[in-house]
């Protein structure tokens, strides 16, 4: 051991490499302590933090990181504490509190009672309902509806445009439907005997006559008004009542509301105007006066024999308007006009002696027995 420095140097040389070794293996002790140290405080960094989505960090300074920074070296967190020289990590952690998660806005399906019906808000139907089509062959009608008049001889030879044009300025009581009703309803073998001559002639006549006594049916009551009373025991006159011509046909004396009103049923003796404001008793009274028997003849009769258009106009106002010398003679003038004129609308021939104004008048015998009388 003669050279004794030798060893010291060796031991001294193995002492310093086992210093080195040990400040070495401590130095890795302590590497590895704090890489797992940090491994786990990064770890925890990483947990504490919220979910970044990548692109949000290349936006301007996000915790502390400029947009400058490479997104790629922030892929491996604990390589970032590996990197220092100490403990504190170049992304500090935030001392900001992490959001609360976000609380759903759906809410559990539950099945609710409402309070009040569920109301249905739709359009606004339009004030003016839209117009309806209607396909109809019906004839239209006015509000009141219009009976069809039932034909006989009268309304088939008087059409209701003869008669509008015959009267354009009739009373309104003086109906067309009334009269054809009331001549096919109580004498149907008016103007209706087959005898297609002798019918229009019997229509002529009676308008002729009409025309004369109501003024062309402008009048339902006569003008000069008296009472015309010849009372008696068959045939009394009411208390304040006057039986002046009413109507078509104007139906005088009290005689003749009495016999008339018998075939109506009415009492006309008590009540006279009804003649002149019902409009089928208006009608009934002419038809009356010339279809029933009287004293003095049948009109319905009379009108079909030679002559006859006189006569009749003998049994409704002979006094006045017959004889030689009458005080009405253009009365009777007037009659024949008119009936002259329908008969030519009917297209027939009036027929010879239409006036009662010769010395044949007033005549020896009345018409009422037709085995005597042509």
């Amino acid at each position: 051991m003669g050279s004794g420095a030798t060893p010291d140097v060796c031991m001294l040389e193995e002492t310093d490499e086992a210093v080195s070794r040990r400040k070495l293996t401590r130095l890795v002790f302590s590497l590895g302590v704090l890489a797992f140290v940090g491994g786990g405080i990064a770890a925890a960094v990483v947990l504490a933090q919220p979910s970044v989505e990548s692109s949000t960090l290349t936006d301007a300074n996000v915790n502390g990181i400029h947009n400058s920074t490479d997104v790629s070296s922030l892929s491996n967190a604990s390589d970032l504490v590996l990197v220092q020289d100490n403990d504190t990590p170049t992304i500090a952690p935030s001392n900001a509190t992490n959001p609360a998660p976000s609380t759903s806005t759906v809410v559990p399906w539950t099945t609710l009672t409402p309070t009040e019906p569920a109301t249905t808000v739709g359009t606004a139907p339009p004030t003016t309902n839209p117009p309806t089509q209607v396909t109809t062959t019906a004839t239209p009608t006015t509000s009141a509806a219009t009976v069809a008049p039932i034909q006989t001889g009268l309304g088939r030879i008087l059409t209701k445009d003869i008669f509008l044009a015959a009267f354009p300025k009739a009373n309104p009581l003086y109906k067309y439907e009334s009269l054809v009703t009331m001549a096919a309803t109580k004498y149907p073998e008016f103007a209706n005997t087959g005898d297609e001559v002798a019918d229009r002639r019997e229509v002529a006549a009676f308008l002729g006559h009409v025309s004369l006594e109501s003024g062309d049916l402008r009048f339902v009551e006569e003008l000069n008004k008296s009472s015309m009373c010849q009372a008696s025991a068959e045939f009394p006159c009411a208390a304040g009542k006057q039986y002046y011509g009413r109507g078509p046909m104007q139906l005088s004396w009290n005689y003749n509301y009495k016999t008339f009103g018998t075939a109506a049923g009415v009492d006309l003796v008590a009540n006279p105007d009804l003649v002149a404001s019902d409009r089928d008793l208006l009608w009934w009274s002419a038809l009356w006066y010339s279809n029933e028997d009287k004293w003095n003849g049948n009109i319905h009769k009379a009108i079909r024999r030679p002559g006859g258009f006189a006569y009749v106009t003998y049994m409704i106002n002979g006094g006045l308007e017959c004889g030689v010398n009458p005080p009405n003679r253009d009365s009777e003038k007037s009659r024949i006009a008119s009936y002259v004129k329908f008969c030519n609308v009917f297209g027939v021939d009036p027929g010879d002696n239409l006036s009662c104004q010769t010395g044949a008048f007033p005549p020896t015998s009345l018409w009422t027995d037709d085995a005597k009388h042509p």
